[in-house]
């Protein structure tokens, strides 16, 4: 072999040696997936979905470098705006943003928008139209004053009565503490959301004073807002009686803004005068020896004088007044006068008089108490024909604390309210109970004051279960701080709507799901092209689907058991409306009404279940399949009664001069055709 043959042959084995070494290190190194396998490799973001949208000002311009947080995750905009989230599991995601001189309007915790991606064939479907509408923050200056003088110190909230998010309209929401009065009274408030609003302002006795209503637009700055927490006026009158002669009396006003009452007295021409009258709604209450009482309610306007002239009966009956422990008129309490021959209950007028006819009471013994929600009752006085009865109330208490979730964190716009109230002696007020109390950001609520007895609450908020305590028992004057409601992450109902001539699905069906004793709006979802819906943080109990189209007939899907969480599948077909018809349910066919005595039907329609069975006009329903009813509300024993259609349900009553009986009655589809909705209808 020639020295040029060993050279070439030395070249083609390096050249060989070398591609070996390359495939070597392909096969041994870490590096890219061959493109003829990905086929083979498993797909780790599936299930997995995607949310892309644009953060834009009020102008429609594009926000670069927004922050844009979806749960815990966050993300910055591009330089047009836009922004995505992906690998993101299938349910509720509430997105929120961020950008320098911009702001995201609402309380921290329930601002945002909510947006959805539900699950299709084992996969979150993507959401690729999101749309974050930032504002420009504007600020508000003025001054705090009480009878013309400027006060330093005093804190100032917002109360936003109207305000558009990120994604729209708002609910009204409250904001603490954005800032104080300083010298003179001044304040300047900076970084505010644009919408309608009124500023509120706590004075140093507690008041809370809110200014007018003021617009604030998209980066404006509103100045002079003034405040005045003690505005006053005047009063003056005369007071006489029915024909026409001078009365000497005595005049009362009473107001929230007073620490007591604001007195004066008629002179021998009836002529009276009361000066120092907050301004707004005021109390006035007339009483003379021998008279009747007369009280009214009149509005004071700051710096005027109003003109409410009396006149005043020669007295009848059993008179008086409640008054509380300040001695301020109580109006709306029930005053009881029980006596051997029988009980009678009248309410108190806007200056907490009354009159009682003493018609079928026996008063040698007759005593008289006053009661109402917001008090103790007081104690009982022996009444008298020929004197004026006062009957005084004592404080109530308050509850307050906090709702939070599963994981102990704070939820905020939860509302609280009292589910069931059990008290001492006769309650006159079963359906009047107080507002519920709406959280803030960080999940606390306070409730009152409120009549001693014991309180079950329920908080209710859209994206979790109800949570409730139970049996809370609540003294004169007491104030329990600490209570603690825990909100569940509920269930999920999803399901199909579809027509009963082929089975095609309906879009744009609402579905209603409403919660018995709940304080929140209904849960609503809305068809989709599929006829799919989905409802989410459901709580466990036996509830009631309402479907409603506007070409067919709505229908009450009843039966639906909901457990504590998890997922439950309700199927619901509709057929095309017939001329009269206004919607068609499952259950016996009657309707309820609600009484001092409980539960009551009203009537049985014809041909239902329940005329078919034997209910009939008057019956108290007391047991619903072995369940006492005689503290639940309407609509619970409603939904207790219906279900779905050949099923059975076990009803005890209570009928008037025959006496308790248990009546079982098979349940049926019934259609109801009347123009007018009955109050209750199982």
């Amino acid at each position: 072999m020639t020295r040029r043959d060993k050279l070439y042959a030395a070249g083609i084995g390096a050249v060989i040696l070398a591609s070996a070494a390359v495939m070597w290190l392909a096969w041994t190194l870490p590096g890219p997936v061959p493109q003829s396998d990905e086929a083979e490799v498993e797909d780790e973001s599936a299930g997995e979905g995607t949310i892309r949208g644009v953060v834009v000002d009020i102008a429609g311009e594009g926000v670069s470098g927004a922050r844009v947080t979806a749960g815990d995750r966050q993300v910055s905009a591009d330089g047009e705006g836009r922004f995505v989230f992906e690998g993101l599991a299938a349910g509720s995601w509430r997105l929120d943003a961020s950008a320098e001189g911009l702001l995201s309007p609402g309380p921290k915790g329930v601002r945002g928008l909510e947006v959805e991606l539900r699950q299709r064939n084992g996969r979150a479907e993507s959401v690729d139209d999101v749309r974050l509408v930032l504002r420009r923050p504007g600020s508000i200056s003025g001054r705090v004053v009480a009878r013309g003088e400027g006060v330093d110190g005093v804190k100032l909230s917002g109360k936003w009565l109207y305000a558009e998010g990120l994604g729209g309209k708002l609910s009204p929401f409250v904001l603490a503490d954005l800032g104080a009065s300083g010298a003179d009274g001044k304040f300047r408030l900076d970084g505010l959301a644009p919408g309608r609003l009124q500023l509120v302002a706590r004075s140093p006795r507690g008041q809370e004073v809110p200014s007018a209503e003021l617009d604030l637009a998209d980066g404006a700055v509103l100045d002079g807002v003034i405040i005045d927490l003690e505005p006053t006026g005047k009063i003056a009158g005369r007071i006489a009686s029915a024909e026409g002669s001078a009365l000497v009396a005595d005049v009362r006003v009473t107001a929230n803004g007073l620490s007591r009452p604001l007195t004066a007295r008629s002179d021998a021409e009836g002529k009276y005068r009361v000066e120092g009258v907050p301004a707004g709604r005021v109390e006035i209450t007339v009483t003379a020896p021998g008279r009747r009482s007369r009280a009214r309610s009149v509005r004071v306007p700051a710096g005027r004088i109003v003109q409410a002239n009396f006149e005043l009966p020669v007295a009848s009956g059993i008179q008086g007044r409640v008054v509380d422990q300040d001695g301020k008129a109580v109006r709306r309490a029930a005053v009881i006068v029980r006596s051997r021959k029988g009980d009678k209950t009248v309410q108190t007028d806007h200056g907490g008089g009354f009159q009682l006819d003493p018609a079928g009471l026996d008063l040698s013994d007759a005593t008289a108490y006053a009661v109402t929600p917001w008090h103790a009752p007081s104690p009982p006085v022996d009444v008298r024909g020929d004197r004026e009865l006062v009957l005084r109330v004592t404080a109530g208490g308050h509850l307050s604390g906090v709702v939070v979730d599963r994981a102990g964190k704070p939820v905020g716009g939860a509302a609280v309210s009292i589910e069931r109230f059990e008290g001492q002696g006769p309650d006159p007020f079963r359906t009047l109970r107080e507002r519920p109390s709406v959280t803030r950001a960080d999940g606390a609520f306070k409730l009152g004051p409120l009549r001693p007895g014991h309180y079950d609450l329920r908080a209710d908020h859209h994206h979790h279960a109800a949570g409730f305590v139970r049996g809370l028992a609540l003294n004169s004057g007491d104030r329990h701080d600490g209570v603690r409601i825990v909100v569940g992450g509920g269930a999920k109902v999803t399901g199909r709507v579809t027509n009963n001539e082929g089975g095609k699905p309906i879009a744009g069906a609402q579905v209603v799901l409403h919660e018995p004793g709940s304080s929140i709006p209904p849960r609503r979802a809305t068809t989709n092209a599929d006829g799919r819906y989905i409802l989410t943080g459901l709580s466990a109990g036996t509830r009631t689907l309402r479907v409603q189209h506007r070409q067919y007939l709505t229908e009450l899907s009843s039966g639906l058991s909901i457990p504590d969480e998890g997922e439950v599948i309700r199927d619901v077909t509709l057929r095309r409306r017939k001329p009269g018809e206004r919607f068609s349910f499952q259950g016996i066919g009657a309707t309820l009404g609600q009484s001092s005595k409980g539960i009551f039907i009203r009537n049985t329609m014809p041909g239902s279940p329940a005329e078919q069975f034997g209910l009939k006009h008057g019956d108290v329903i007391v047991g619903v399949d072995f369940q006492p009813t005689t503290n639940l509300g309407l609509s619970r024993v409603v939904e207790m009664i219906r279900g779905e259609a050949g099923k059975p349900v076990s009803l005890d009553i209570d009928r008037p001069g025959t006496g308790r009986m248990s009546i079982d009655v098979e349940r049926g589809k019934v259609t109801v055709k009347s123009r007018r909705k009955p109050p209750g209808h199982p």
